[in-house]
């Protein structure tokens, strides 16, 4: 149904080219298969030449501190973007550092070693208290009436690079190429600083890391290479 919904939104809208879903499976990729879910995503991108934004998905396995889980069923769309979270604040109780992957936020590899989630935002942080109770930190978005409220999670995140993304692709005109438009963010994606991890680990939980603006993106200054 939701497969459904999705094919009929983009067929019944051909001027919109980047479309954010910030929903999905919560059952978790394979390693050796691609999931209906991801090759019907493809497909529907393939047919209208759109890019979709995709959450990687959330996992509450921090709440019993066992291992994060990997990407959800959905996320393993070789064509979708596919978009992680990283806290931009660390309060009491909270489990990550600033700028480091939120523990909510599924991780790769996708089918075939594939690089899933390829990018990461900001989506808020988690923690538990001293009560043993779950503690948020929050990222600001609109709620459904339009009034800013407090949420965490990659569906918060996942917006923030598809709004780049769509920036971009106003900014360059001309016919529309998903495949560009996800080259160039990853092109100048990069890890924050002072995050200790490996490159490995870095791939896993953080993809290529977090893109810069659009007009960074697409300028140079007189002075720069």
């Amino acid at each position: 149904e939701i497969l459904q919904n999705v094919r009929e939104a983009i067929k019944s809208n051909p001027d919109i080219k980047i479309w954010n879903m910030s929903i999905g499976s919560k059952s978790t990729s394979k390693t050796d298969e691609f999931s209906d879910y991801g090759i019907e995503l493809d497909a529907i991108q393939q047919q209208y030449g759109v890019l979709i934004c995709k959450s990687c998905g959330n996992c509450e396995n921090y709440k019993i501190n066992a291992p994060v889980s990997r990407i959800a069923e959905s996320a393993d769309s070789i064509r979708s973007l596919v978009v992680g979270s990283i806290a931009q604040a660390k309060h009491e109780y909270d489990l990550a550092e600033i700028n480091e992957p939120s523990p909510f936020s599924r991780i790769g590899p996708g089918p075939a070693f594939l690089v899933k989630p390829e990018l990461v935002h900001y989506g808020g942080n988690v923690g538990i208290d001293g009560s043993g109770e779950p503690t948020q930190t929050p990222v600001l978005a609109f709620n459904a009436t339009g009034e800013l409220s407090e949420f965490v999670g990659t569906s918060f995140s996942t917006p923030r690079i598809t709004s780049i993304a769509a920036n971009i692709a106003h900014k360059l005109g001309d016919s529309f190429n998903p495949l560009l438009v996800k080259a160039l963010l990853i092109h100048s994606a990069k890890y924050p600083q002072n995050i200790e991890m490996n490159y490995a680990d870095k791939l896993k939980y953080m993809g290529f890391g977090m893109p810069s603006n659009a007009n960074m993106i697409l300028h140079n200054d007189q002075n720069e290479i």
